[in-house]
């Protein structure tokens, strides 16, 4: 999927952690979903994909979400875009 440029992989940054910790703070989220939502803001994520209802909760608060998945599972295609994908919650 990396090939594809369906995915984006994130290195991970200390800006990136610093703003994952207020996530933490703010919405009593794991660290990994934290640093998950701060690295889609980090590269301005065009979308974020998850399966956790709370998580998707999060991410559209804080700006970096689209619509929820349908049932809440995951998708067989996402369309080639600056994404950024949680599928294992």
């Amino acid at each position: 999927m990396i090939k594809l440029g369906i995915i984006l992989v994130v290195p991970l940054k200390i800006k990136i952690l610093k703003n994952s910790w207020k996530l933490v703070e703010k919405y009593h989220i794991y660290e990994a979903d934290a640093i998950q939502i701060a690295s889609a803001k980090y590269v301005d994520s065009s979308q974020f994909l998850t399966g956790d209802k709370r998580l998707h909760e999060v991410a559209v608060e804080e700006g970096v979400s689209y619509p929820a998945l349908k049932g809440w599972g995951l998708l067989p295609f996402c369309p080639p875009s600056r994404l950024v994908a949680s599928c294992w919650s």
